[in-house]
């Protein structure tokens, strides 16, 4: 009987190990997207500053400039949240969570999981079908430049979707601390 059981051991033990590899791949992808997506903060920076000297101190404004930082924000709020998530940067009640031990802050992530799961699957839902309609339709921005819309609507399905693998990462991560698997 204890052979079996060490032998069940091993096989959980390497199971968890297994989907830890999985989940910190998935948190790879996070983080490198969150690497990226934080170069458009230096290239918004640089799209103003050029703006504002051209519109200023040579009298000619561009008609792009708006427009393109507007789509550049689109992507760099929507994608970098699942970064941010792994790096524990989204708001939440530190006056009572900040307290907790780690096993009490496990719970309390665990308990509002489901919600957050809910909304990444309506930003992914409901994003697509939004992204689809501006594709179908050709539907362009009412601006000047008159771009096409569903590149910068595109950012919410995928935004959706980086959140919801970093929060299915995150539940494995409480979810093992509570378990305490480490200890297999």
């Amino acid at each position: 009987m204890p052979e079996e059981e060490e032998a069940m051991r091993r096989k959980t033990g390497h199971l968890i190990e297994t989907i830890d590899r999985f989940f910190g791949f998935l948190e790879s992808i996070n983080l490198w997207t969150g690497k990226v997506v934080s170069l458009l903060a230096i290239v918004m920076t640089l799209t103003v500053s050029y703006e504002v000297v051209v519109r200023y101190f040579f009298r000619a404004p561009t008609l792009w400039s708006t427009q393109l930082n507007a789509y550049f924000l689109c992507a760099y709020v929507l994608l970098a949240g699942g970064n941010a998530l792994r790096e524990g940067s989204h708001v939440r009640v530190d006056l009572f969570w900040s307290r907790l031990s780690a096993r009490g802050k496990a719970i309390s992530d665990l308990s509002t999981s489901l919600l957050v799961f809910a909304f990444c699957i309506v930003l992914v839902w409901k994003g697509s079908e939004m992204t689809m309609r501006s594709y179908i339709s050709k539907a362009a921005s009412s601006d000047a430049m008159a771009w096409p819309l569903y590149p910068s609507q595109l950012m919410v399905p995928l935004g959706g979707f980086l959140l919801g693998i970093q929060s299915m990462a995150k539940f494995w991560r409480d979810l093992s601390v509570l378990a305490q698997w480490s200890k297999l």
